[in-house]
């Protein structure tokens, strides 16, 4: 422990500090200007700039993937909103016979519809209305609610009734999977919109 290290002055350490030209420093410190750096701290060092940069990247795929959704959920929105106006065309001018369709977008999101006197979105003004919502998430489990914040809606006067190859759907909800054909049509207590797969 007691082995010393002489300096090598042909590097030009004596320009910077002729203090120390014939002195000799301990294996266990480093003296600089008066700062002492310990054998151990280079590893300290190291470390905290390594979690420095991982926390740096971390947060800047955070930032990247926040932008990424508030892109393609605007993206989401202007779809649901012009499926939604065709169905709702549809809906305002249903017949007996019926009129069919292709609902198309957005994929993963839900077609939706509320009675009068459910918990329906805000937006429903306490009438009947049929929405395309995104899937409620983890923190907003109500349907109602994720239409409000992530969804299109329109109010209407007409009861719609969601149904599924001729059945009445529990839910009111059919997910978007992919193209699926529907047919409007009036019926006895309502306007079905008859999804078939």
């Amino acid at each position: 422990m007691g082995k010393n290290i002489n300096i090598d002055n042909s590097v030009g350490y004596k320009a910077f500090s002729p203090e120390f030209s014939n002195k000799t420093i301990p294996n266990t410190s480093h003296t600089n200007h008066g700062i002492v750096y310990k054998k151990g701290f280079l590893l300290g060092e190291n470390t905290i700039k390594m979690i420095i940069a991982v926390l740096c990247i971390l947060i800047l795929a955070f930032l990247l993937s926040s932008l990424y959704n508030i892109f393609t959920e605007k993206k989401n929105l202007e779809k649901a909103g012009a499926s939604l106006g065709i169905i709702v065309n549809q809906i305002r001018k249903a017949s007996a016979v019926g009129e069919s369709g292709v609902l198309l977008d957005p994929r993963g999101w839900v077609l939706a519809a509320f009675s009068a006197n459910t918990l329906s979105p805000g937006l429903c003004e306490n009438k009947n209305c049929i929405c395309i919502c995104d899937t409620p998430s983890f923190f907003q489990s109500s349907l109602a609610a994720r239409c409000n914040s992530a969804g299109v809606c329109t109010a209407l006067n007409e009861l719609v009734i969601l149904k599924e190859n001729g059945k009445i759907d529990a839910d009111s909800k059919i997910e978007i999977d992919g193209p699926i054909n529907y047919i409007v049509k009036m019926e006895d207590d309502g306007v079905s919109v008859d999804i078939e797969r």
